[in-house]
């Protein structure tokens, strides 16, 4: 209501007053005052390149000074820089919006009202410079953005604001629609963060320090980010604030933060969001809602490699050619060197991370590899981690390209987003026994990755975990996952999947260019095929369905394949229906799948009356594998079987 209001207000210009008559000047139209002799430029959508605003306008042997610029006044225009002259004292909020061709804006020290940011969806604006004369706003520290000096309130930024210490307030709109701005550093000394102010962002992280205490209505809605990090004062959270597709929220506040409604107004079940919330407060956070919702709520680590709260201040400490946070709880993380920039790798060769360290007379046993830690490192051919480690971070080896195969203690619990990905020659990759989540990108791009063991307990593989793993034919997925992401197997090599039982929907793209993709299997409680699933399976052979009812499918869940070509095996009873049903009805054969009309059988994979066993793909195995397996018998036979 605030945020329709608010429009409402800025649209007043726009319609003329009493003492205001619409006017036409140079093919712009302006508003102007008679008795004061002012003019408002209330709409100039058609200006393009660099735009000056005049001082004044004449109008019948009049002239009236420029003192204003209406909400909307250049919306979507093409201007790519604009003078604003030393006669405007009032901006509308939305004044420029969406004039994506703009790409710097002088604020003039006669501008002493500004109702919002007037810049909200400017994607390339990369200069703000506020007058120094100017009483009212600044742009201190060549920060490139307007700030309201008395308030210490910044009301309009850009993609490369930084925002200075000192600011309090991020005010409404600041940063909305700049789906140009990835990142962005708030002050320690930020409180609140009002309306819109980041909507529709490219965010990818939102990191609140501790002495945020308001997040308000739509402060972070529509941002597409993947982790979330609030900090320990935080008190209210309004409706649509954190609008985000989270796969982890790490909340550090001291009490469990209020909420209006849909705070968290997205699918959580879909994006399978992990909740990391202080111990003491765990069973406050499982019963009270929003946060009961989660469908995982844990504890979180005092030595979690996202905590912003280490000892000496938070600065790394450098020992025997390593770098590390340490901890009040003598606990130590692997980090990087903060001297070297974060574009370029800081370590090289075969290093050897210790199981524990001495600084300044203390122990600190290693129990995490922090965010980023080894990422860009090109030259790293080896690391060594000891049992006791439980956590990799973020994009810790990200990009390590001479990296060729890693051994993870059993002592690994988490592996964070893009933990390896874009390791172009990793080859071989085992993950411990309790790790639970491939997270988001882990694996993506790592070109030769040919053999990796996915753990019995294994819950959940996120979006892009194996994308374009080209290498990879052999996967088996265990029977306890539940959540496969989006494009999780996106231009991957493997040759038969099983989607295990637990699994409900498959997501967008999630086996989309798979071209030696020859066999799925899935499971009985899958109930949704989401758009381009299997898009371009160009060598799908047969498709065995165990779901108990039609699943509800995309029509382009099959684009480019030849379904002509393709056996679908469905339960007996259900023929008729995928028979009459999009796009199964496209199968050249549907056949009931039962043992005696498909050779498929369940087994318990003793192997008594076999001879040889193999894959689908012809390789031979030594022991059932989970999936479909060809076994010769001994009198000669060759059947399928189905090992659960």
């Amino acid at each position: 209501m605030k945020k329709l209001l608010a429009i409402a207000l800025f649209l007043l210009p726009m319609v003329a007053s009493a003492s205001e008559e619409e006017v036409y000047v140079n093919d712009q139209k302006y508003l102007i005052n008679a008795e004061e002799k002012t003019a408002t430029l209330d709409k100039c959508s058609d200006a393009s390149g660099d735009y000056v605003i005049p001082e004044s306008v004449e109008y019948e042997g009049v002239t009236y000074t420029v003192t204003a610029i209406s909400g909307l006044a250049f919306f979507n225009s093409d201007i790519t820089s604009v003078v604003i002259p030393n006669t405007v004292t009032l901006i509308y909020g939305s004044a420029f919006r969406y004039c994506k061709q703009l790409t710097s804006v002088y604020i003039p020290a006669s501008v002493t009202h500004i109702r919002w940011n007037p810049f909200d969806g400017c994607i390339s604006l990369t200069s703000i410079k506020v007058d120094e004369a100017n009483p009212v706003y600044d742009s201190r520290n060549d920060c490139n953005a307007i700030i309201e000096t008395a308030t210490n309130k910044l009301v309009s930024g850009c993609q490369v604001t930084v925002i200075p210490e000192g600011i309090t307030t991020i005010g409404e709109s600041a940063f909305e629609d700049i789906t140009t701005l990835t990142s962005v550093k708030f002050p320690e000394s930020l409180v609140t963060i009002e309306e819109h102010a980041f909507t529709k962002t490219g965010l990818s992280e939102v990191i609140l320090p501790d002495n945020v205490e308001i997040l308000d209505r739509y402060a972070f809605k529509d941002v597409d980010a993947s982790r979330c990090i609030i900090g320990r004062k935080l008190a209210k959270i309004g409706s649509f604030a954190l609008t985000c597709h989270f796969t982890h929220i790490y909340c550090y506040a001291d009490a469990v933060p209020e909420t209006e409604d849909a705070v968290f107004y997205y699918d959580i079940d879909k994006y399978q969001t992990l909740l990391h919330v202080p111990e003491a407060l765990l069973e406050n956070y499982k019963t009270t809602a929003p946060w009961k919702d989660f469908p995982t709520i844990v504890a979180l680590k005092e030595d979690d490699p996202t905590s912003s709260n280490p000892s000496g201040e938070g600065d790394a400490v450098e020992i025997d050619g390593l770098y590390y946070f340490l901890y009040d709880t003598k606990k130590a993380v692997v980090t990087y060197n903060p001297s070297v920039p974060t574009n370029e790798g800081c370590y090289s060769g075969d290093v050897i991370i210790p199981a524990s360290v001495t600084y300044e007379g203390v122990d600190y046993d290693v129990t995490g590899i922090g965010n980023y830690t080894f990422q860009y490192s090109e030259n790293l051919t080896s690391v060594t981690i000891p049992e006791g480690v439980t956590s990799i971070g973020e994009a810790a080896f990200q990009q390590c390209f001479s990296l060729t195969s890693m051994t993870l203690p059993n002592s690994v619990t988490s592996i964070g987003e893009y933990a390896f990905n874009a390791c172009a020659n990793l080859t071989s990759i085992n993950i411990p026994d309790n790790v639970t989540r491939i997270e988001e990108s882990t694996f993506r791009s790592c070109d030769d990755l040919k053999t990796i063991n996915l753990p019995d307990g294994l819950t959940s593989i996120g979006n892009n975990a194996f994308t374009f793993c080209m290498a990879l034919n052999t996967l088996t997925i265990p029977n306890s996952v539940n959540f496969i992401g989006k494009k999780a197997f996106y231009g991957s090599s493997i040759v038969s999947i099983n989607i295990p039982d637990n699994v409900t929907i498959i997501r967008e793209m999630t086996f989309d260019s798979c071209i030696n993709l020859r066999t799925v299997t899935i499971g009985k409680g899958h109930k949704e095929v989401y758009e381009d699933c299997f898009t371009l399976c160009v060598t799908l052979t047969d498709v065995y369905c165990q779901s108990e009812g039609v699943p509800f499918t995309a029509i382009s869940a099959f684009n480019n394949c030849d379904l002509s070509k393709v056996k679908l095996h469905v339960p007996e009873r259900l023929i008729d229906d995928y028979k009459s049903t999009e796009p199964w009805k496209q199968f050249g054969t549907i056949v009931a799948l039962t043992d005696e009309e498909t050779g498929i059988r369940s087994i318990n994979g003793d192997g008594s009356s076999e001879m040889l066993r193999y894959t689908l793909d012809g390789r031979r195995l030594n022991a059932p594998q989970k999936g479909l397996n060809i076994i010769k018998t001994r009198n000669g036979q060759t059947r399928k079987v189905l090992v659960k």
